[in-house]
C-alpha cells in the first residue's frame, strides 16, 4: 500500500525530533566529580531466530557482534548500539499504533514514502544510524565538560534497568542480549548526552528582540482571553447527553452557584461546596483561552463582557453550561510561549549547525547492510501475531495491547481530544 509523504509527513516527523533531540530518560546533574565509564558494554553473541509474525520478511540470524557502525577506527556493534535499536522503536511504537488505527497500514512495513518507496523502518533506520552516532561521538565530549549521574539518577536508571529486564518477553531478551550491566551504562550514556544537548541549546546566543518581533501578538494563533468559569457537563462518558430530568437538575444547580459569584462569594469555593467528588462532570478552572477555541456560544458571551465582569446567566452550550467571569481580553500566554518556542527553535537550528561541525571532524561509515538487516518491530515488544481476520496485520486490540512496552511515557498520539477536550472552554 501507498501513503503519499504529505498525508503523513506531520505525523511522523514530531516523534523522529523528539528522538533526535535526545529526550531520553532523567537528566544528569552538571557534577565536575565523579567519572562515567562510557566504553560499550557488548552483550553476548547471540542470535536472532524468531520470525517476525504479521510480515513475510524472516529476522535474520544477525550476531550481536556484527560491526554496524565505524567511528575513525573505533568499531560498534549491533549489541553495542542494541539500546538505541529498542528505545528508538519503543518510541516509534506509537507513530505505528496511529498508522494502523488511522490509516489500517503497517507502519513498519509499508510503503510510507511513495516518492523514495520508504517504509516507516526505513526512516526509523535513519533516526537510529544518527541517534547511534551522536552517542558515538557526544559521550566523551559531555563526559569532559563535567556532566555525570548522581547516586539519585543512577538508582532510577538502575530501577529502570529491573523493568525493562523484567517486562520484555523472553525472546526479545535473547534477542536484544540485554543484561542490567549494559542497560545501566547506556541509560547513563544517554542521560549525560541528553543533558549536554540541551545545555547547549540553552546556551546559544540568538537575537531574542529579532525573533520576537517575528510573533504577531494579534494572529488568529495568540489572541487570548481569560476566563476564569465553572463548567458543568451535560455528556455521559460515552459522549451522549444526560436525561432532561438530570439537566433539569444540574441547570437548577448552576444557577444556585450563579446566584452565590452575583453575591460575592469565591468561584472556586462555591463550585467546591456545592459539588461532590463523584460530580466529575462539574469543575472550576481559570485559564487563557484562544479565541480561536472558544466555542460559539461562549464568542458571543464573551463579547458582551467588560474585563472583570461576570456573565449575568448560564452560557448553554452543546457539552453543558457554563458561568464564567472575564479576566481579561489580552491575555499572552499563548503569545509568550509561541516567542519562547520560536527563540527554542532558532538556539536548535543554531546548535544543529555546531553539531554538524564536530561530526565533520570524525569518519562515521555506517554498515548499511547489515542495517537493511534489522527486522523493526522486533526489538522492544513481541511480535504481534496475525489477526484473527486472516490478514496478517494485527488488529485495534492487538496494537493496543501494549504489555511488552516497557520503561516511561509513551509518546502521545496525535488526538483531537488531548487536553481535556470534555467540554470545557478551549
Amino acid at each position: 500500500m501507498q501513503v503519499t509523504r504529505n498525508k503523513l509527513y506531520q505525523f511522523v516527523c514530531g516523534i523522529l525530533t523528539l528522538a533526535l533531540a535526545m529526550s531520553i530518560l532523567t537528566g544528569c546533574s552538571n557534577n565536575k566529580s565523579g567519572d562515567l565509564n562510557n566504553t560499550p558494554v557488548t552483550p553476548g553473541n547471540l542470535t536472532e531466530d524468531n520470525n517476525d509474525a504479521g510480515t513475510d520478511k524472516q529476522i535474520t540470524k544477525l550476531p550481536l557482534d556484527t560491526v554496524m557502525m565505524t567511528v575513525n577506527d573505533k568499531e560498534y556493534t549491533l549489541g553495542d548500539l542494541m539500546y538505541v535499536i529498542y528505545y528508538l522503536e519503543k518510541d516509534y511504537s506509537s507513530t505505528a499504533i496511529g498508522f494502523l488505527e488511522q490509516y489500517g497500514i503497517d507502519f513498519w512495513n509499508d510503503i510510507y514514502d511513495e516518492n523514495t518507496n520508504e517504509t516507516g523502518s526505513d526512516i526509523v533506520r535513519k533516526s537510529m544510524m544518527e541517534t547511534a552516532a551522536m552517542i558515538a561521538v557526544l559521550p566523551q565530549v559531555a563526559k569532559e565538560a563535567g556532566y555525570t549521574c548522581d547516586a539519585a539518577e543512577i538508582e532510577e536508571i538502575e530501577e529502570e534497568a529491573d523493568m525493562i529486564l523484567t517486562d520484555l518477553p523472553k525472546e526479545n531478551l535473547e534477542r536484544t542480549g540485554f543484561t542490567k550491566e549494559y542497560l545501566v551504562e547506556i541509560m547513563k550514556t544517554f542521560s549525560i548526552v541528553n543533558q549536554y544537548v540541551q545545555d547547549q541549546i540553552n546556551a546559544q546566543k540568538v537575537d531574542e528582540d529579532k525573533i520576537r518581533a517575528t510573533v504577531d501578538p494579534n494572529s488568529e494563533e495568540n489572541k487570548q482571553v481569560m476566563l476564569q468559569y465553572i463548567f458543568l457537563g451535560t455528556l455521559d462518558e460515552e459522549e451522549n447527553h444526560i436525561g432532561a430530568e438530570e439537566t433539569t437538575a444540574l441547570i437548577k444547580k448552576g444557577k444556585s452557584m450563579l446566584e452565590d459569584v452575583q453575591a460575592g462569594k469565591d468561584m472556586e469555593e462555591v463550585c467546591n461546596n456545592a459539588t461532590s467528588a463523584s460530580e466529575t462532570n462539574i469543575y472550576y478552572n481559570e485559564e487563557a483561552i484562544l479565541n480561536a477555541d472558544l466555542e460559539k456560544e461562549m464568542v458571543r458571551a464573551v463579547s458582551e463582557c467588560k474585563e472583570g465582569e461576570l456573565y449575568d446567566s448560564l452560557v448553554e452550550t452543546d457539552k453543558g453550561y457554563y458561568l464564567f467571569r472575564l479576566v481579561s481580553n489580552n491575555a499572552t500566554d499563548a503569545y509568550e510561549n509561541n516567542v519562547a518556542e520560536a527563540i527554542y527553535e532558532a538556539k536548535k537550528e543554531a546548535y544543529n549547525k555546531s553539531y554538524e561541525e564536530m561530526l565533520d571532524k570524525y569518519t562515521i561509515t555506517q554498515n548499511e547492510e547489515e542495517w537493511e538487516k534489522l527486522v523493526l518491530g522486533s526489538y522492544a515488544y513481541s511480535e504481534i501475531e496475525a489477526s484473527s481476520d486472516g490478514s496478517g496485520m494485527a488488529t485495534e486490540d492487538e496494537f493496543f495491547d501494549l504489555s511488552g512496552l516497557t520503561g516511561g511515557s509513551e509518546t502521545g498520539l496525535p488526538d483531537d481530544t488531548a487536553d481535556g477536550d470534555d467540554g470545557s472552554v478551549g
